[in-house]
């Protein structure tokens, strides 16, 4: 059976496009070519530029007397196509792996250093509760609403009249707070002024990181019994002569 004209034509031009894009991403400038020698793709090595060649070679030269099957040539466009997802997904996979593995030194690189990220977690270890830190921008009564890990509220804390400043949240130290078991919790602030209605207020974390823990991904801070996710640092700086922690 001979391949429609119409067929050939147009996987002629889709080769052809698919080898300017593969060439393009694969082969050196001339610049950088002319000055380079010996770098070409070995003898015994095809890529998806050679692949198209070859296929196209195979079209131009086939004997009119007895041409290529449809069928034989859908098969290798199948096969080219099964070769180009093959090749992206591998890409796609080694992107993945090259930013693993800079989050990986960029959070081993922060121990020792004193970092502050916005986090609305607590964590509970011996019994000891975790600090978080929160501005306020004008006076108000806070409130904080304590959640276990599955969202259901465990605690409320009510921590009073506290006017416009820095303040720090630490359960241990609250009135009225409950002692927790160890585990890990969410914590909601809200902050209502006189008269006005409540708005949430942003929690941060604050401390020297001690340690990364590089099973999670992103890698997470640990931050004396606070946990940390790289990607919700906000600042870095170097560490005071004090021992790492979460600061008050």
């Amino acid at each position: 059976m001979i391949i429609p004209p119409a067929l050939a034509a147009s996987a002629v031009t889709a080769a052809t496009s698919l080898i300017s894009n593969a060439t393009s991403s694969t082969t050196p400038s001339t610049s950088s070519s002319s000055t380079t020698t010996g770098s070409t793709t070995p003898n015994d090595s095809l890529d998806q530029s050679d692949f198209m060649q070859l296929l196209i070679a195979q079209l131009q030269n086939q004997d009119p007397l007895n041409p290529m099957d449809s069928s034989q040539f859908a098969a290798q466009l199948a096969q080219f196509s099964s070769l180009e997802q093959l090749t992206q997904i591998n890409q796609t996979l080694q992107q993945q792996a090259q930013g693993a593995s800079t989050a990986s030194v960029e959070a081993v690189s922060l121990i020792g250093k004193q970092v502050t990220g916005a986090s609305g977690t607590l964590s509970v270890q011996n019994g000891v509760p975790s600090t978080l830190s929160y501005q306020l921008a004008g006076a108000g009564v806070v409130q904080a609403t304590i959640s276990d890990a599955n969202g259901n509220p465990v605690a409320n804390v009510n921590l009073g009249q506290e006017n416009a400043g820095s303040y720090s949240f630490n359960l241990a130290s609250a009135p009225g707070a409950p002692k927790l078991p160890d585990g890990t919790y969410s914590v909601t602030l809200q902050v209502t002024p006189a008269g006005g209605v409540p708005s949430q207020v942003n929690t941060n974390v604050t401390g020297v990181v001690t340690g990364v823990d590089l099973t999670a991904t992103p890698p997470v801070l640990l931050i004396g019994n606070s946990r940390l996710p790289l990607g919700s640092v906000q600042s870095v700086s170097s560490s005071s002569s004090s021992a790492g922690g979460s600061s008050s």
